[in-house]
């Protein structure tokens, strides 16, 4: 993640209002939406404030006005990508962010999937793609990244599907019905991975 402009609370606050206007607030709800957002947004760093608007600009479809909690959970998620890179950058070359190690890389992901964009890839199906994108790239997937995420996740559904079908269509040969049974069995593994990490991210227990 490149580094944006750092913003202050004040200025990240009048950046959502420019991009995202609302629509039909009436004044005191303007006013107490800047308050309750500068306040809950003054801890964190300049520049992770910086880095979390760029990544809205970039990867938010919504018109709406974001919500306060929504804008935290932006902030959290570009403050854990920022420790990350220090910690990269502290460590010996033959450490690289590429070359972390797979534990750090899952902890890493199931840290950035545990965030609105998170949260909707679960809702919406696609949350073990998300995170294994998470995982390979550091980060979470922005703009046709994101198509590509949810377009594996349909084909797999799709073939999953088409998996069944055979598998239980007793006009087969029994060789047909045997591998398609083990493809069942591994889609049948991978959509309980991909629920228990929707479970993970919608705090389900």
């Amino acid at each position: 993640m490149s580094s944006a402009k750092p913003l202050s609370a004040v200025e990240f606050a009048e950046a959502v209002i420019t991009h995202w206007p609302p629509f039909r607030w009436e004044e005191h709800q303007e006013v107490s939406w800047t308050q309750a957002i500068v306040r809950e947004l003054s801890g964190f760093d300049r520049q992770v404030l910086g880095n979390a608007m760029a990544h809205l600009v970039r990867t938010r479809r919504d018109s709406k006005t974001p919500t306060v909690a929504l804008c935290i959970d932006a902030c959290v998620a570009a403050r854990r990508w920022l420790d990350a890179e220090k910690q990269a950058s502290a460590l010996p070359i033959e450490k690289s962010p590429e070359r972390m190690r797979w534990e750090d890389r899952q902890r890493l992901a199931n840290d950035l999937v545990k965030t609105a964009p998170g949260r909707q890839a679960a809702q919406e199906g696609w949350i073990a793609s998300m995170h294994a994108f998470a995982v390979e790239h550091g980060r979470l997937p922005s703009g046709r990244e994101i198509d590509a995420c949810k377009r594996y996740a349909k084909e797999f559904d799709e073939a999953f599907n088409q998996c069944v079908a055979t598998a239980v269509d007793e006009t087969k040969q029994m060789a047909v019905r045997n591998v398609s049974a083990q493809l069942v069995k591994l889609g049948e593994d991978m959509i309980a991975r991909r629920k228990k990490l929707a479970d993970m991210v919608l705090g389900v227990r």
